[in-house]
Formats: C-alpha cells, sequence, structure tokens
C-alpha cells in the first residue's frame, strides 16, 4: 500500500461515532490528527487503507455517519 486514506467529519461528535461503528467491523483503522496537507486546522480524522475506503463510506453512511470530505492516497 502506497499510503493511506482519510476521511473527515463536520464534528468530533462523528468521528467518535465513526470510531463505535467501525469497532463492529473488520476494517482496520486509527482516527488521528487531520494531516496537515489536508487542513491547518485541529481536527480528528480516520485514517484506513484505501482499499477498504468505498466500504468504509458505506457502513457509515448506513449508520448515519456524516462524513465531510475524503482523501488519499497520502503518505
Amino acid at each position: 500500500m502506497d499510503g493511506y486514506c482519510y476521511l473527515t467529519f463536520p464534528t468530533v461528535y462523528f468521528a467518535i461515532r465513526t470510531e463505535a461503528v467501525l469497532r463492529e467491523t473488520s476494517h482496520s483503522f486509527k482516527l488521528v490528527p487531520v494531516p496537515r496537507s489536508i487542513s491547518s486546522s485541529c481536527g480528528t480524522a480516520l485514517r484506513c487503507s484505501c482499499t477498504d475506503l468505498t466500504a468504509i463510506k458505506e457502513t457509515l453512511t448506513q449508520a448515519n455517519v456524516s462524513i465531510e470530505n475524503s482523501y488519499g492516497p497520502l503518505p
């Protein structure tokens, strides 16, 4: 894998909700500070394998989790 993909959220609430939803799946992920290459503001992002990105987005949509944007692959 050449880097990771990232999801950002409109609020920290959705980032925390994402963690709760994805713990019930087999997807590998990690909540991390938003990379500077995405935004200079503070915030929490989800880092995941780019191969899992579509499935993760579908899972979050079904769980009514708002996603601000997706980025990647980034180092």
